[in-house]
């Protein structure tokens, strides 16, 4: 018979800290789905937007350098733009082109493609900003 172990309230605030704030490490780095239409089973996939992301962190910090930090200037933020698709975006489902056809994912076509729909691409940006996402999934949701 194992001994029980006395919870102490150092114990119970760690447990609710986890079960509040703990993500699922495997959804931030393969991504969840954003859906743009789930009756038709229409997605993007992405990983989670944080500095614990080390192909993230290494893009951005050279971008940093080469622009100076500069967050106004236009090539910044295209190249930025393009890191974040580069890295963030992990595979899509249904997505057509204007001709109607699917269009098979690939790291070039996404940069392709979401580059020519800026509002969409800042929609994917802040849903990859956003922990809920790629919490635990017994974690509480607030």
């Amino acid at each position: 018979m194992s001994k029980k172990t006395k919870v102490t309230t150092a114990n119970k605030i760690m447990c609710n800290l986890v079960r509040q704030f703990g993500v699922d490490t495997e959804k931030e780095i393969n991504g969840v789905r954003f859906y743009i239409d789930k009756e038709h089973d229409i997605w993007i996939l992405i990983s989670r937007f944080v500095m614990r992301n080390s192909e993230l962190q290494k893009r951005f910090a050279q971008l940093s350098i080469k622009y100076n930090d500069d967050v106004k200037n236009p090539e910044y933020v295209k190249a930025s733009n393009v890191a974040f698709i580069e890295t963030c975006v992990k595979g899509w489902n249904n997505i057509c082109g204007d001709d109607g056809e699917e269009i098979e994912f690939t790291t070039e076509k996404a940069v392709d493609v979401l580059m020519q729909t800026p509002d969409l691409l800042e929609v994917l940006f802040k849903f990859a900003l956003n922990e809920d996402n790629y919490r635990l999934d017994d974690a509480i949701k607030n």
